[in-house]
């Protein structure tokens, strides 16, 4: 999700959803907590889950903490939610299943 936001005259507006078992998803309005746009999510095929490592230091030379996995050659379905024509401006978060996005908004 581009938590930054989008512009209203933004000819794409996109989420991405990896590994989940609804087909469909929701834009809420923040204020309102109502839906103002739905629709179903369009599969964008199996994609490697992306290595990560984390090494905290802190103004410190030496690592305080680090934890990760770079080699891991697992994959994951990922998903777009299109929410395109959605142009009203305002502060929104997405919703797939039980899952809630960040707060994003269109302005």
């Amino acid at each position: 999700m581009n938590q930054v936001g989008f512009r209203p005259a933004d000819a794409h507006k996109y989420a991405f959803v990896a590994d989940t078992k609804a087909t469909t998803f929701d834009v809420i309005d923040a204020s309102s907590g109502k839906s103002v746009w739905n629709g179903t999510l369009a599969s964008v095929g199996n994609w490697p889950k992306p290595g990560m490592w984390v090494n905290g230091a802190f103004n410190s030379i030496s690592s305080v903490y680090e934890f990760g996995d770079t080699t891991s050659a697992s994959t994951e379905n990922l998903y777009s939610a299109d929410f395109s024509s959605l142009s009203t401006p305002g502060e929104y978060y997405l919703v797939v299943g039980k899952d809630t996005s960040a707060h994003f908004i269109i302005n």
